[in-house]
């Protein structure tokens, strides 16, 4: 009889051998899934989200594909005449017949901005840089924003998570594009204090107070009277 048998059937088979089973080549390693950035954006020094703005203008979104690049890049139309656009040189395009023209797409982006006024629009924030006696929780459901905390700039994205202890200095401010959706929770109980100090970083997002005070009234004076309705960009979130 064949040797192959004379073992037990578990340690018969080598490695691409099927003799017992007849079933095919035994797998010896399995599909491990590896998130990369594509090779345009990973050899860009600007660090731009090139795919996607070139997808918005293949499109014919150039609008939305130049507040794309303005992300990352706030000089597309100057970026585009010096840029050595090391880019096209990794680009997968360049295997069959020529590289994607990047960085001539990035300066016709840049002039059409400049031809027709297009301006990127500073982000409102959602109240005035605080701190409370209260903790408070927070979590971006959608879109993008920035928050100023403790002193600090982070930018956040869909599904980060922030805590802030009691006394934690803090407030989101919009980015421009898409808006931002904030799911936030906190304690609210009785003696609760509140203290709007002042903060240059703060006052830079428009979300500073000139002179420190504990009064909401005064911290929101310049602001118009609170009204209930949609806000403008209500057509662009995600239940809309």
């Amino acid at each position: 009889m064949s040797s192959v048998m004379d073992k037990p059937f578990a340690i018969t088979l080598d490695v691409g051998s099927s003799l017992a089973n007849k079933t095919g080549s035994w797998r010896t390693a399995r599909p491990v899934y590896l998130d990369r950035l594509p090779p345009c954006n990973n050899q860009c020094p600007a660090g731009e989200n090139i795919q996607s703005w070139l997808n918005l203008a293949e499109e014919k979104q150039y609008e939305a594909a130049w507040r794309k690049i303005m992300e990352e890049n706030p000089f597309p139309a100057i970026m585009g005449r010096v840029c050595y656009h090391s880019c096209e040189g990794a680009c997968n395009r360049g295997r069959m017949d020529l590289p994607v023209g990047i960085n001539s797409v990035e300066r016709f982006l840049g002039d059409l901005a400049l031809k027709h006024g297009w301006k990127v629009e500073p982000g409102k924030p959602t109240g005035m840089y605080h701190a409370e006696s209260g903790q408070e929780d927070f979590l971006v459901l959608a879109g993008e924003c920035l928050l100023l905390i403790a002193g600090v700039e982070r930018r956040l994205r869909a599904w980060d998570f922030v805590h802030c202890p009691a006394g934690t200095e803090h407030v989101f401010v919009g980015t421009e594009g898409a808006p931002c959706v904030i799911f936030m929770t906190g304690a609210r109980t009785a003696g609760k204090t509140i203290v709007y100090p002042r903060s240059e970083l703060a006052s830079a997002h428009a979300a500073g107070v000139e002179t420190e005070t504990d009064a909401p009234r005064e911290a929101y004076a310049p602001f118009p009277a609170w009204t209930l309705g949609q806000p403008e960009t209500w057509a662009a979130l995600p239940w809309a």
